[in-house]
């Protein structure tokens, strides 16, 4: 099992995982899973899953909202491309 299946969601009780995140606890836990990851990614992210694209990701259920820490490595990975593209552009500047 991968560890973002385990993860706890601040639900006040560990052990029942079938409750989910605490609705009061919503944005924090949302927030601090998305601290640090690129704009551009969670746009991709977002587009990818409004358009369904992630059928075929065991993690993701779709026409739900993915728990904080998938949205979060899936946003992650979409920025990468951008993230490198951004660092050959830079060395090529600096090289001139």
């Amino acid at each position: 099992m991968s560890p973002v299946r385990n993860v706890t969601y601040l639900s006040g009780r560990a052990s029942d995982h079938s409750q989910g995140i605490d609705p009061k606890k919503i944005d924090a836990v949302h927030g601090y899973a998305l601290e640090g990851v690129p704009t551009c990614g969670l746009t991709i992210a977002t587009q990818k899953l409004i358009k369904g694209d992630y059928a075929g990701n065991p993690d993701v259920l779709l026409g739900t909202i993915p728990k904080p820490p998938i949205l979060a490595a899936l946003a992650k990975l979409r920025a990468k491309p951008a993230r490198e593209d951004r660092v050959r552009k830079r060395e090529m500047l600096e090289a001139m």
